[in-house]
């Protein structure tokens, strides 16, 4: 976007930015995600757990049971529950069973679960539905509850529960965390504010960052080349290069180029640093990507 339309002052239109890979060899890391590197745990909001009441109604298996499987199977998926009340902040939840007919001899169980707050406030319902016979033997009665419970359990956990917590990665470096040391020397406010505006900007984009720097980390340093003066412009390049930290590799460079008024770049940097940064967040990530692709 030109100058004009953002301020009349902003002396940075836009980089442009060359990505340049070092010649090192095959790559060692594929660009992707190592397996079990997630972790599926959910995790509650809160720890206040769940009580689980018998369900009430036309249940054609024991409701005592049934709580408790339905606990146990709660508890497997991190969610503190049991079927007696344990502190004061315990959730409940209910059930009602009820049996209608349908074809030939078969009935259909519908089984609705509430979940109350202790200010009687609902927190959300799952209504079930299973296709069964008449006239359950023991057997079959057990085996009922073992489905039902299975198959609820993930529902309401999903009530309380916050959606799985995932930890940010670099594709291809699973355990690398971007690291941006404040840059050494530049005009005006640069050493201050280019480096903590690329590692917003990079967080922005969902990957790891870290202000101190780890054996599997990728360090991306930061230099300022400024030309003199020449009718009123001077030349300008930022040269990110990407290194590892681990045996100071360089895996490439990201270098943005520009002509801007002279001067221009002496006081505090503001929104040039964010937009510089912007853009050099862009050819980092490209860099990691055409870097890990084998």
């Amino acid at each position: 976007m030109p100058c004009s339309k953002r301020s009349a002052k902003c002396p940075w239109a836009s980089l442009v930015w060359l990505v340049v890979l070092v010649a090192c060899g095959p790559v060692p890391r594929p660009f992707q995600s190592e397996p079990g590197s997630r972790n599926d745990l959910l995790v509650l909001r809160d720890r206040a757990g769940i009580t689980v009441a018998a369900p009430s109604g036309k249940l054609p298996a024991d409701p005592n049971r049934l709580a408790q499987v339905l606990a146990a199977h709660l508890r497997d998926l991190n969610v503190p529950a049991t079927t007696q009340a344990v502190n004061g902040e315990s959730r409940y939840l209910h059930g009602r069973a009820a049996r209608h007919p349908i074809s030939g001899a078969a009935e259909e169980l519908q089984l609705d679960w509430e979940l109350w707050d202790l200010d009687g406030r609902l927190v959300g319902s799952y209504a079930q539905r299973q296709r069964i016979a008449p006239n359950l033997a023991p057997n079959d009665q057990a085996v009922l509850i073992e489905v039902l419970a299975a198959e609820a359990a993930p529902k309401i956990a999903a009530l309380v529960q916050a959606p799985p917590v995932i930890e940010a990665q670099v594709p291809g470096y699973p355990g690398a965390r971007l690291v941006v040391p404040p840059l050494s020397a530049g005009p005006g406010d640069s050493t201050h504010s280019l480096a903590p505006a690329l590692r917003a900007e990079l967080t922005a984009a969902g990957l790891p960052v870290s202000d101190r720097e780890g054996p599997a980390d990728i360090l991306i340093l930061g230099d300022i080349d400024l030309d003199p003066a020449l009718a009123g412009l001077q030349q300008v390049a930022i040269s990110w290069s990407v290194v590892s930290a681990q045996d100071h590799e360089e895996l490439g460079q990201v270098t943005q180029r520009n002509s801007v008024p002279a001067g221009s770049l002496d006081g505090a940097w503001g929104p040039v640093a964010r937009e510089i940064a912007r853009d050099a967040a862009r050819g980092v990530i490209d860099l990691l990507a055409r870097r890990a692709v084998p």
